[in-house]
């Protein structure tokens, strides 16, 4: 959501964007007790968060979906064929995280590229989606392409037409655990850092890059309790080719622990990273 903020004088035009509550926020909350698979299922949303019965947070998870596609889209006009972008948001959503390919999607749904390019600038103006660049200092990246994210981990769940229970993490734990971190760097680092990623041609990949200028920061996710030297493989191969400050395994682990020249850290602590 876009926050604008007026003076009456000219030139004084502010722009803010309001994210859905970090963790940082929902654990300093007065709401009820709340855990990481609550978040990767629900989202994080201040009004569903603070809704105790499940079955009343999950009609209003799927409401809200729905209600963007009505009030959003047809209000504006922005596309003619709801439909079809219909089919288009569903796969999106199941695709969120990725980089993807926009021919096939319009394969897919019968349309074609240059089409499936608009419907995702439309999320990105609405504010449903975040782009996160390729890493720009290289030529040899796999994928120039951006990964996208859409701004909730509950909205892509609902709008991915998924079963809004635990049991989702069975097999979706991997990609919305990625996705709540990405989501967390983007909420508190955005302001501050230029934020991409990194593939390169062996498919070793560097999930999060952080930039100011002055300091460079890799982060790999793995929702894993017990990181092994293989899941730091694509911060190796970055780290040799490109100089890096720090290195980061952001995982399930309890404590801080050192891998070589590699961290692994908490997700829990991720946010506060900077502040140190």
């Amino acid at each position: 959501m876009r926050k604008f903020r007026l003076d009456w004088l000219p030139g004084r035009v502010y722009l803010e964007r309001l994210y859905p509550l970090t963790w940082q926020e929902i654990k300093t909350s007065q709401q009820q007790v709340h855990q990481l698979e609550d978040i990767l299922v629900y989202g994080a949303l201040p009004g569903l968060l603070a809704e105790p019965d499940i079955d009343t947070r999950k009609e209003q998870l799927n409401a809200y979906t729905h209600l963007y596609l009505d009030e959003e889209i047809r209000a504006e006009a922005a596309t003619r064929n709801l439909p079809r972008f219909t089919q288009f948001l569903r796969l999106t959503a199941l695709e969120s995280g990725s980089a993807p390919n926009f021919s096939k999607i319009g394969q897919q749904i019968g349309t074609s590229h240059t089409t499936i390019r608009e419907y995702f600038q439309i999320l990105q103006d609405t504010l449903i989606l975040h782009e996160l660049k390729a890493f720009e200092k290289t030529r040899n990246r796999v994928l120039k392409s951006s990964r996208y994210f859409f701004f909730d981990t509950g909205v892509r769940n609902s709008a991915a037409q998924l079963p809004l229970e635990k049991g989702l993490l069975n097999l979706e734990m991997g990609r919305l655990f990625d996705h709540f971190v990405v989501l967390e760097a983007i909420a508190h680092f955005q302001k501050d850092f230029e934020l991409s990623y990194y593939r390169d041609k062996a498919g070793q990949k560097v999930d999060l890059i952080l930039e100011d200028g002055t300091k460079r920061i890799a982060v790999k996710i793995k929702a894993t309790q017990r990181p092994l030297s293989r899941h730091f493989k694509g911060l190796e191969t970055f780290s040799k080719e490109y100089e890096c400050d720090q290195t980061l395994l952001i995982c399930k682990i309890e404590r801080p622990k050192k891998f070589g020249a590699h961290l692994a850290l908490p997700w829990e602590q991720f946010s506060q990273l900077l502040a140190r």
